[in-house]
């Protein structure tokens, strides 16, 4: 989750950003911690709806 926050950060720096690798490495990280939630017994979380919502 860290590395796709920087992600989009190092890309907000420039002229015509693209946070099309952040958002993917998000989806990955939301995927990890879905399967943390589901071993626990919890209910998955969407990181990307919200963290953007």
């Amino acid at each position: 989750m860290q590395q796709s926050y920087q992600m989009k950060a190092d890309e907000l720096k420039k002229t015509n950003p693209s946070l099309d690798a952040a958002n993917k490495k998000l989806e990955q990280a939301n995927d990890e911690l879905g399967k943390v939630f589901k071993k626990a017994g919890l209910s998955p979380a969407s990181l990307p709806d919200d963290v953007n919502s």
